[in-house]
């Protein structure tokens, strides 16, 4: 299949629109603690109707924190993975390369980051979900060239699942509170080995899809579906916050049956959309695969766009009187995702050239 999958770009667009959400809401719940006060426009600030402290989500980002963020930034490494596997039988040596300088640019990219956006040196220091994804990208693609695909499995399997099988967590646990003597709020929640066998996933439907015909491809699909549901079950609630959207965001993944369920879910959403794929049905809607194409610059800058853009411009608009409510809503965060979007494409007409 040499053709451009557009439904694994509407995916993309679809899981960049949820990540941002996330992220612009987090930042929202923090806006008086951490990025700014409610005197930080001096004698201006008087009309912005906020009080310090958190500020709590609404229901629709109630809604989303407890039914998609258990899964939506697995899915979204996966696709990454799916596009590694696709071109696995490619690789070479100078491939892989530019694949380890372009990972450890976003690497070092993302940690840069952490120091303009952070709140605090805890933050700061701990390590989040971008540096690892460069991790587990980093590891699939060496490991499968210098050690074959079975190799780097078994050793993709064996490192995802040993937290159930070795005091892995209790060392991590052990060690997160001796670094908290730096900062309270450091925090190794965020692990490599948590992502592995989604990652994995991801890679493996991706490098052998071709071979499976497509009545397989919707066995798959169904199958993962009612497993899904069974495994369900089993799997705790997942916590919430109102006024932190990141709380406990991986429980589910220290837990053998959220895992599970995680794994599934990825398993599903990628098999559904090859068999949809293969029987021409590519789900493409004009804006959002756009963004699924861009997904990676996209990325890069969003928080940097928000913070030291977006919030300070909507609260001098506050203080002036101008929409003087600030609230934590999924359609008020919807907004400068649209600007942020509507930016970068004003850019890419400006800078695009016909060949």
């Amino acid at each position: 299949m040499t053709k451009r999958l557009e439904t694994f770009d509407f995916l993309r667009g679809i899981f960049i629109f949820f990540a941002f959400l996330q992220h612009y809401s987090f930042y929202m719940n923090h806006i008086w603690v951490g990025y700014y006060d409610r005197f930080y426009f001096g004698k201006l600030a008087g009309n912005i109707q906020a009080g310090l402290g958190p500020l709590p989500i609404d229901n629709i980002l109630t809604w989303m924190v407890v039914f998609i963020v258990p899964w939506t930034i697995q899915v979204y490494l996966a696709l990454a993975t799916f596009n590694l596997g696709l071109n696995s039988h490619k690789l070479s040596k100078e491939k892989l390369a530019s694949y380890n300088r372009k990972y450890l640019a976003l690497f070092l990219y993302f940690t840069l980051e952490k120091f303009i956006i952070g709140r605090n040196i805890g933050e700061i220091l701990s390590p989040n979900p971008l540096q690892i994804w460069m991790i587990a990208l980093a590891l699939l693609a060496n490991g499968y060239f210098y050690f074959g695909v079975r190799v780097t499995s078994l050793f993709f399997v064996i490192a995802g699942t040993a937290q159930f099988y070795t005091p892995l967590n209790s060392w991590t646990r052990s060690f997160e509170e001796v670094l908290h003597n730096i900062h309270p709020e450091f925090s190794l929640e965020i692990r490599p080995d948590i992502f592995f066998l989604g990652a994995l996933a991801g890679f493996l439907i991706g490098k052998y899809h071709h071979k499976i015909k497509d009545e397989f491809i919707l066995l798959i699909t169904v199958l993962s579906l009612f497993a899904i549901i069974g495994v369900n079950q089993f799997t705790p609630p997942f916590p919430y916050d109102v006024n932190n959207v990141f709380f406990d965001e991986y429980a589910w993944c220290y837990n053998i049956f959220g895992l599970a369920s995680i794994v599934l879910t990825i398993i599903l959403i990628i098999s559904a959309s090859l068999f949809l794929e293969r029987k021409n049905f590519g789900v493409k809607l004009p804006g959002i695969n756009q963004v699924g194409v861009h997904s990676l610059i996209l990325f890069v800058f969003h928080r940097i766009f928000f913070i030291y853009l977006y919030l300070p411009v909507r609260l001098i608009a506050a203080s002036l009187g101008i929409f003087p409510r600030i609230e934590n809503t999924f359609w008020g965060n919807c907004i400068p995702i649209l600007i942020y979007f509507g930016i970068f494409g004003i850019y890419r007409r400006l800078t695009y050239k016909k060949s």
